[in-house]
């Protein structure tokens, strides 16, 4: 039996947290994530970044993260 990498933990993890934000109204980043929402699809709209440390905080890293399991679950189908 093979164990998963840390980085497929770590997206794993940071994609349950982000659909427990998104999921309750009540968390205090769920407006957060309801205005990134696009109009057009289900993709959360990205944060402009000026620096590198922000670029590698919690929302980008995990905007980008719920984004390319959207696109990964629509291949699929």
């Amino acid at each position: 039996m093979e164990l998963d990498s840390v980085d497929a933990i770590a997206k794993r993890r940071i994609l349950c947290k982000v659909q427990s934000i998104v999921n309750n109204p009540s968390h205090p980043l769920y407006s957060v994530f309801a205005e990134q929402k696009s109009s057009f699809s289900q993709r959360l709209i990205t944060f402009r970044c000026s620096t590198e440390r922000h670029r590698r905080s919690f929302l980008p890293t995990a905007i980008k993260i719920y984004n390319s399991s959207l696109s990964v679950f629509h291949t699929h189908i």
